[in-house]
C-alpha cells in the first residue's frame, strides 16, 4: 500500500512538472490524439492519464483491481495492462510495480530494470533514486528500516 501511495505522489508531481514540456509530446488524450482513436480508446480503457513523452498510462478493471498498460497516440498498446501500478513516462523510462517491487520500462515496454526496488523515483537527468527496505522486529510489531539508498542509471 505504502508503494502504491508514494507512485501517487510521484505521477502527481510528474504531472506539475510536466506541463511545461512541448504540446506535442504532452498533454490531454483527446487532444493529443485523433478524434476516432481517442473515441477507440475511452471505450477500450477504464481511465486515461495525460500523455508524456508521446505515452499514456491507461488503465482496465480486473476482477479484483485496477491493472495498467500504456499506449501511444495513435492508440496502439505498448504496454499490456498487467502491471499494478505503472508511472508516466520520464527520460524513456516508465516506473512500474510488479508483485510489490518496483522496477523499470522503456518505451517499447520492455523490462530494462527488473522489479527488484522498494520505492523507486522517476528518472531525472540520466539518475533514478532507488530503495530497498528491510523488516525490522522492534518487540512490538514490524516495520521498515532503510537498507540501501542510491541511484541507478538506464542500465
Amino acid at each position: 500500500m505504502k508503494k502504491n501511495i508514494f507512485l501517487i505522489a510521484i505521477i502527481a508531481i510528474a504531472t506539475v512538472f510536466s506541463s511545461c514540456e512541448d504540446k506535442t509530446s504532452k498533454g490531454d488524450p483527446e487532444d493529443v490524439m485523433s478524434k476516432s482513436k481517442y473515441s477507440k480508446a475511452i471505450q477500450t480503457y477504464y481511465n486515461l492519464r495525460d500523455f508524456n513523452e508521446g505515452l499514456c498510462v491507461v488503465s482496465v478493471e480486473g476482477e479484483e483491481s485496477y491493472t495498467y498498460g500504456v499506449i501511444n497516440s495513435k492508440g496502439k498498446e505498448i504496454v499490456p495492462c498487467i502491471y499494478e501500478m505503472l508511472a508516466p513516462c520520464t527520460e524513456g523510462m516508465i516506473a512500474f510495480i510488479e508483485k510489490e517491487k518496483m522496477g523499470f520500462l522503456n518505451r517499447k515496454g520492455e523490462v530494462v530494470v527488473p522489479a527488484t526496488y522498494d520505492e523507486v523515483d522517476l528518472f531525472s537527468e540520466g539518475m533514478a533514486a532507488v530503495a530497498l527496505f528491510k523488516e525490522k522486529d522492534n518487540g512490538k510489531h514490524y516495520s521498515w528500516d532503510p537498507k540501501l539508498y542510491g541511484f541507478i542509471n538506464k542500465k
